[in-house]
């Protein structure tokens, strides 16, 4: 259970993630060269498409585990240079977003809605954690320019 949410400026994601009924923090959203990736979804299988990513995208190295209908996860890579967002899920041929404002996740309509009325994305993410159970512990956000920062921790 997860959000991340772009605003054409900055990746925010929330920190919880679940092992059964109960609750820790994790960091979802990472920086690597010229490129912002956020992954929801199981961490373990998270870590493996973003070490897949870091490696250069190679189709042939694609991991096995996205081919598990109950357990991929989806990952938004976002390039510094083109601007280009981009989704991959079940394989590794990606979507490529034209909007100007992208979330993944569980929390994913509450974050679009938000910043379609005019938040960014590390507030579109707090509302998101306010309205949908799987998310919260705070927010992490990453830009291109500042990079990581954890901006709030959620303690109730």
């Amino acid at each position: 259970m997860t959000v991340i949410a772009w605003d054409g400026h900055t990746l925010a994601s929330d920190r919880q993630i679940s092992w059964g009924d109960t609750v820790y923090s994790a960091t979802k959203i990472f920086k690597f060269g010229d490129l912002l990736i956020g992954c929801a979804g199981d961490q373990d299988y998270s870590v493996q498409i973003t070490n897949w990513v870091i490696n250069g995208r190679i189709n042939a190295d694609f991991p096995i585990s996205q081919q598990d209908e109950k357990h991929s996860v989806d990952c938004i890579v976002i390039e510094k240079e083109s601007g280009a967002v981009y989704r991959y899920g079940k394989t590794p041929h990606p979507i490529y977003f034209e909007d100007k404002f992208i979330a993944i996740g569980n929390g994913m309509d509450f974050a679009l809605a938000a910043m379609h009325c005019g938040k960014n994305s590390h507030d579109a993410v707090e509302i998101a954690i306010m309205l949908c159970n799987g998310c919260g512990c705070g927010v992490d956000t990453l830009t291109f320019d500042d990079g990581y920062k954890v901006t709030a921790i959620q303690t109730d």
